[in-house]
């Protein structure tokens, strides 16, 4: 199953974000930036015919999205999450910082792996969310 964006999608991702500052102005980002997924757009990026409706339908998915402080979101703008992370971390141990933190996984990062990467980071984040649901501690 996979969720889209609806009213409750900042609530139900923040709670994969417990230390959030709500000081600051968050935006709910496309990690893979939604407007890269129009036909043209994606066969230019390579993307064979027969995936093109699943990238188009799949863009709104919660495994593709994630929370971003506002500044941030305006500089990545409509950059894939492979240019984007590698040019925004230029010290290693951030940039895996920042995948660990947003359940990234860093090897599905090129958009021709795009279905790949929605399956892993589901399971990311439904263990995240398990731990957090089934947290007896709380």
């Amino acid at each position: 199953m996979i969720l889209v964006i609806h009213k409750h999608t900042f609530s139900v991702l923040a709670l994969l974000y417990p230390n959030l500052d709500y000081k600051n102005k968050f935006h709910i980002d496309h990690i893979f930036p939604r407007s890269l997924f129009d036909k043209r757009k994606l066969k230019k990026l390579g993307i064979i015919e027969e995936d093109i409706e699943f990238y188009k339908n799949n863009v709104d998915s919660l495994a593709n999205l994630q929370i971003m402080e506002g500044h941030e979101n305006q500089e990545k703008l409509d950059k894939l999450p492979n240019e984007w992370i590698n040019n925004f971390f230029v010290d290693e141990q951030r940039k895996m910082d920042y995948l660990r933190k947003n359940y990234i996984p860093e090897e599905y990062l090129d958009i021709n792996k795009f279905k790949i990467f929605l399956d892993k980071r589901t399971i990311l984040m439904k263990n995240q969310y398990s731990g957090i649901l089934l947290d007896n501690n709380s």
